[in-house]
């Protein structure tokens, strides 16, 4: 029986290059399940906290340095909007790195939206970055039901759209989404117009203010 000692072990480990050390990352986190705290009592969500929680020791583990670099930073009334680099380090070869950016809003009547916004783009970057599903657990909450002709990629694509609206509406839609029972391709085709829609209107009311 063949053994391999710690030492080539460890030298193995530090031969990897980036992209194999994200894909163990990739194998040791699959799911990250969404929360019990939720937003005016509407709906739950994965956090910023959670997905970093969940990615902190395999990132560590695996020898990866996350980096965040703000590249753009925009106020439009009480609306954050950034534009954020996350890149992964290889720590045994730092010139080795894979970057991704994303822009991340924050909605905010004081101080806090450029942390909201920078927080929301840096937890997207990793969700998005490392595949990571984050549905519902069934046996803790009423999920809104989908019809099995809806694709993830359509899912996926109304919650981000939703998650940029303002509070009020998010909350609104959120609450309109619970009513429904069977929601097919068509009415999500709907939702995000009418959503866009409200999106719209907040921009244009901020504007006129």
């Amino acid at each position: 029986m063949n053994t391999i000692s710690i030492y080539e072990r460890e030298n193995f480990e530090q031969t990897l290059n980036i992209y194999q050390r994200l894909n163990r990352v990739m194998e040791e986190v699959k799911y990250i399940q969404k929360g019990d705290k939720r937003v005016n009592n509407q709906y739950r969500y994965v956090s910023h906290d959670q997905v970093s929680s969940a990615l902190h020791e395999p990132l560590t583990r695996n020898g990866i340095m996350v980096i965040p670099n703000v590249l753009d930073m925009t106020q439009d009334g009480n609306r954050t909007t950034a534009k954020v680099e996350i890149s992964f380090v290889n720590i045994d070869n730092p010139q080795e790195k894979f970057s991704v950016v994303y822009v991340g809003y924050g909605i905010d009547q004081g101080d806090k939206g450029p942390g909201k916004a920078i927080s929301y783009a840096c937890k997207y970057a990793l969700l998005k970055t490392f595949c990571l599903e984050t549905g519902d657990d069934p046996d803790h909450d009423q999920n809104v039901k989908f019809s099995k002709g809806v694709s993830k990629e359509e899912i996926k694509s109304l919650e981000e759209m939703i998650e940029k609206c303002p509070e009020k509406i998010r909350v609104s839609i959120r609450k309109r989404m619970d009513s429904l029972t069977d929601i097919d391709s068509e009415t999500v085709k709907k939702m995000k117009t009418y959503i866009q829609g409200k999106i719209d209107e907040a921009n244009q009311s901020t504007t006129e203010i």
